[in-house]
């Protein structure tokens, strides 16, 4: 979230073709630990070129030892101080969301790129916790939004769930949660006027899940988990069907018309 300090410093104006301001975010305060990680990492790579130079190690030596490092700590520097002078401002809002660029010389926002929710048809927010012998390290994810099949906007990166650090991608779960609710309105009238909704292979309607040509029935259900991203529900008659949750877009929107619809 963005401090009211920061929001009159730099005169911010919310947009008001995107509706009611839900949430604004700024990668400024990433800007400098960026920069502190750009210069460190062109530090390292100039010492293994140094090292390059005046050594007398057997050309391999100097290759795969010192010039691969060298390469890798200037690219991996030049790449966070490009990121570090690419600062940008999202305002979130009821109808839409708007990314400004930042211009931390002038306190000022620009460029800004409007995103409607009325010319979205998909959201797909992947995440995957990744662990190191046995121990959560961090969770990736990656945050796409189609048209009709077209990406019109993306967004990935990681974030540790242990040390509190959601706020990096406060903004990307804030777009998620009203593009979900402006979704639902639109799924309401489509299940009133055709009595169901499809997201991706599977079909939710009043009181039925049909997933693979499989007519699963609300009565039929004895019990349901969500495991690793797996939804697996299962029958009186003892079968089960699973259905990995990460390959469906509008995630939020279809566990809740899931469990509005069929599962309570």
């Amino acid at each position: 979230m963005v401090k009211q300090e920061l929001i009159k410093e730099y005169n911010v104006i919310p947009p008001t073709n995107i509706g009611r301001i839900y949430s604004q975010w700024t990668s400024l305060s990433n800007g400098i630990w960026l920069m502190l990680k750009g210069v460190f990492s062109l530090m390292l790579g100039i010492f293994f070129l140094i090292v390059v130079y005046v050594s007398d190690y057997d050309l391999w030596i100097k290759v795969l030892i010192f010039l691969l490092p060298c390469i890798l700590f200037i690219w991996v520097g030049i790449s966070e101080i490009r990121k570090a002078n690419s600062l940008y401002w999202i305002i979130v809002g009821e109808e839409g969301f708007a990314r400004y660029k930042v211009s931390k010389k002038e306190k000022r926002l620009y460029d800004p790129i409007y995103y409607m929710y009325k010319d979205m048809t998909d959201l797909y927010f992947p995440q995957t916790k990744c662990y190191t012998n046995g121990s959560y390290e961090h969770t990736t994810y990656h945050f796409i939004i189609f048209n009709s099949g077209e990406k019109i906007y993306t967004e990935s990166g990681t974030y540790e769930e242990t040390v509190n650090d959601s706020d990096n991608i406060s903004y990307v779960l804030d777009i998620e949660k009203q593009w979900t609710q402006y979704l639902l309105q639109r799924m309401t009238y489509d299940l009133q006027n055709k009595g169901f909704v499809v997201f991706n292979s599977v079909e939710i309607g009043f009181g039925y899940l049909k997933y693979k040509d499989k007519m699963c029935r609300k009565e039929q259900i004895q019990n349901y988990h969500i495991e690793a991203g797996i939804l697996t529900i299962y029958f009186m008659n003892y079968s089960k069907i699973e259905i990995d949750v990460n390959n469906i877009t509008n995630q939020k929107c279809f566990l809740n018309l899931l469990n509005t619809l069929v599962l309570k």
